[in-house]
């Protein structure tokens, strides 16, 4: 459908300023900007622009879209002419070179208002937008559709003072509104405070010590000039009282000490616990490094007195005979089974006798011994330190008669 142009009497004209591109105005709104008015207000759009020298401007495009609806054409400027179609219901002035003036605006007026600058840049069209959405103010909302104030029943810890507070707290707010909403307080001695803090609806009242008892309001307070045109219900706005008991206060914030004590207790407990098992177990460590240095101290013993534990016997002299080794005190033989000259080497240096070809006698060379036969199968490699250290069977345990009783010459 072709809309009927109307051309305004006011003419205004286009000047071009050379910049290096196009290029939005410090004083036009940013996109998106959305503004806040009461029906009847007046709203100016103050948009403008610069283009560069060789930029010819085709026409300048003005769209109000109404809420839920589509966008349609508010005016357009073009030829020096400003134009508006027949279905324009807004007072309308327009500012150089590209903002407008909403007068008296009314309830169906109130939606997104758009430009478009349509430019010729060397051939080629390019077209530039900003929008900027007229608001109606929102009042908030308030489950039950009014303020309630009570005292919080437990003190609350701050720690800018390091100090517990009793605290007030009034509302439900499901929604704060729109421009925002806050909550002024009126103390029992007549002096209007800020709320303290807010939260999820609720905003709250940190009473000083000792708290002064007496009559407590809330109410809503907004410094915006739009809220002037809501009408907030009755029981919303004439707020909330709440009556404080100063030696209940008292008894509070002792109260919050009192459980802020025995908590730091309980933690003390559970870090006294865990030291505890800390303690247990590097106990149980210290007994068990306790036991492994015994064990290479009773190691190194043995080695350090190798030739008290070994010896050669019945031989013509200090460096041949019958072997016999010391367990616990008792003397006794070795089996020949397996015993090869590695393992008269680990005797040899166990007795401290530096020999490059020791010579193992088997078999009657010296004369059996009596008494126990201590190892058997004894299998050395000749790097260790002690004939124990080499593989043999269990200490007494063999399979051997005195008469392969194992001798050997260092």
């Amino acid at each position: 459908m072709e809309a009927r142009l109307t051309i305004l009497g006011v003419i205004v004209a286009w000047t071009s300023v050379a910049v290096s591109a196009f290029n939005w105005t410090a004083s036009s709104p940013a996109d998106g900007t959305s503004i806040l008015l009461c029906p009847g207000d007046n709203v100016t759009i103050p948009w403008s622009f610069e283009t560069s020298r060789g930029d010819a401007l085709v026409n300048v495009e003005w769209y109000f879209q109404p809420e839920g609806d589509r966008p349609r054409l508010l005016a357009t400027y073009v030829a020096g002419n400003y134009l508006t179609p027949s279905t324009t219901t807004q007072e309308l002035s327009f500012l150089p070179n590209a903002g407008l003036q909403v007068s008296r605006v009314q309830q169906d007026q109130f939606g997104v208002y758009t430009v478009h600058v349509n430019i010729n840049k060397g051939g080629s069209s390019d077209t530039e937008t900003r929008n900027v959405t007229l608001l109606r103010p929102e009042p908030p909302v308030a489950s039950g559709g009014r303020l309630t104030a009570s005292v919080q029943p437990r003190a609350v810890y701050r720690e800018d003072t390091r100090e517990w507070h009793v605290q007030l707290e009034c509302g439900t707010l499901l929604d704060i509104g729109n421009p925002p909403f806050t909550v002024l307080w009126t103390t029992s001695q007549e002096e209007t405070v800020n709320s303290s803090s807010y939260s999820n609806g609720t905003f709250y009242l940190t009473l000083p010590n000792p708290a002064e008892g007496g009559d407590y309001t809330c109410s809503l307070s907004s410094t915006d000039h739009t809220t002037a045109c809501l009408n907030l219900n009755p029981s919303l706005a004439n707020g909330a009282a709440v009556k404080v008991d100063s030696v209940l206060t008292k008894f509070m914030v002792l109260e919050g000490r009192l459980e802020a004590l025995q908590e730091e207790n309980r933690e003390l407990n559970q870090t006294d616990r865990t030291l505890h098992q800390q303690v247990n177990m590097l106990q149980a460590q210290n007994a068990n490094l306790t036991s492994q240095l015994q064990q290479l101290r009773n190691s190194c013993s043995v080695a350090g007195s190798h030739t008290s534990v070994v010896r050669l016997v019945d031989g013509r002299r200090p460096s041949e005979g019958r072997l016999e080794v010391n367990v616990d005190g008792v003397w006794g033989t070795v089996c020949d089974d397996d015993f090869t000259v590695q393992a008269a080497t680990v005797v040899c240096r166990m007795l401290q006798i530096h020999s490059t070809s020791p010579v193992v006698q088997k078999m009657g060379t010296f004369p059996p011994g009596t008494g126990k036969i201590l190892l058997d199968d004894v299998h050395c490699d000749g790097s260790e330190a002690s004939i124990f250290s080499c593989n043999h069977r269990p200490v007494g345990e063999n399979n051997c008669q005195h008469v392969e009783d194992v001798g050997l010459s260092c």
